[in-house]
């Protein structure tokens, strides 16, 4: 269980990896909302805050890359490039962003990245 819980935010048009993460997630503690579609998670950042958003890198609808650059436009917060496989241009396009780009994880190594990542952030702002 995590020590605070946080708002996240999952990003990916694979039904399977998007409940998989929410579900994780969630189960550790934090508030989760989930998006299928580029539109979605635009509409939900511009509603809602967010701690922490998790973006697939190849989204149905845009990629992810392109939806970081609009996002960050509607809500300043740590986003995350997340990829089934991920490549040196999506290392490199991370890199340009200043976001971190990971491998899609799932169950406890899911868990203890993003935990992580929230330690740290909260680390730096005290």
């Amino acid at each position: 269980m995590s020590r605070a819980s946080a708002r996240l935010l999952v990003v990916d048009d694979e039904p399977r990896f998007l409940d998989l993460a929410e579900r994780t997630l969630a189960g550790a503690g934090h508030d989760v909302a989930g998006a299928c579609t580029s539109a979605e998670a635009l509409s939900r950042l511009g509603s809602d805050r967010f701690d922490l958003v998790l973006v697939d890198r190849r989204l149905g609808d845009r990629n992810g890359v392109e939806l970081i650059e609009s996002a960050r436009l509607v809500q300043a917060t740590r986003f995350i490039l997340w990829s089934s496989c991920l490549s040196e241009g999506d290392v490199e396009d991370a890199d340009r962003l200043e976001v971190t780009a990971i491998g899609k994880l799932t169950g406890p190594p899911l868990v203890d990245f993003v935990e992580q990542l929230l330690a740290a952030r909260a680390r730096h702002r005290s």
